[in-house]
């Protein structure tokens, strides 16, 4: 008895096609870009490096500063001759490896296709800041009454969190259960269906 043909999830190649095809994905991969890049240069206008200002008491400071690595401030206290070309090329794959996972796990839906365009919006704003500076300008600096901050970030730090989050609420629910099917139904152009079992020699 043959079983079932499972669908999979889409191909990168066709979610991608599939997020062009939406206004949602160009509007929000550019409008990331902008807020990042424009509030990055009112901090710079704006405050000397290292100056903070206060907007929430005790909650929110605005600071000027410079992260030299990874998000939230991960391995900006280290040293490499190539860190910023290292660093560029590791955002790349993440974006590669994150998209796999957005089309294999998510397929072709609304929600996994802001999370594309969070992602990639967000990278090339921190990529514009390492190839300018040597690293990425960060100033949002939230605290709980002066005492524990937070690791300071900025809005592309914050689009590639969010995109993050999304697909991994979207893993969790296939985990507990969601049908893993629907994804193909959104990519039926590019369906791959596993082969059929062969039958034993015994029942022909």
């Amino acid at each position: 008895m043959h079983e079932r043909p499972q669908p999979r999830g889409c191909s990168i190649k066709s979610l991608l096609r599939y997020c062009l095809s939406s206004w949602l994905f160009p509007v929000t991969l550019l409008a990331v870009v902008a807020a990042d890049q424009g509030t990055k240069l009112w901090v710079r206008a704006s405050l000397a490096f290292g100056e903070q200002v206060s907007v929430i008491d005790g909650f929110l400071n605005v600071v000027h500063t410079m992260n030299r690595g990874i998000a939230f401030g991960f391995l900006s206290n280290s040293y490499h001759p190539y860190k910023t070309l290292i660093l560029s090329f590791g955002a790349l794959v993440a974006v590669v490896v994150f998209s796999w996972f957005a089309a294999h796990y998510g397929g072709r839906r609304r929600a996994v296709s802001l999370a594309v365009a969070l992602l990639i919006g967000g990278t090339l704003g921190n990529l514009i800041d390492r190839m300018s500076y040597g690293g990425v300008i960060d100033f949002a600096d939230f605290h709980y009454m002066h005492s524990y901050h937070w690791p300071a970030f900025n809005v592309a730090d914050a689009a590639v969190s969010t995109a993050t989050l999304i697909i991994l609420v979207r893993i969790v629910r296939i985990g507990l259960g969601e049908s893993h099917s629907e994804n193909a139904d959104l990519c039926s152009s590019e369906q791959v269906l596993e082969p059929p079992a062969e039958q034993d020699s015994s029942e022909r």
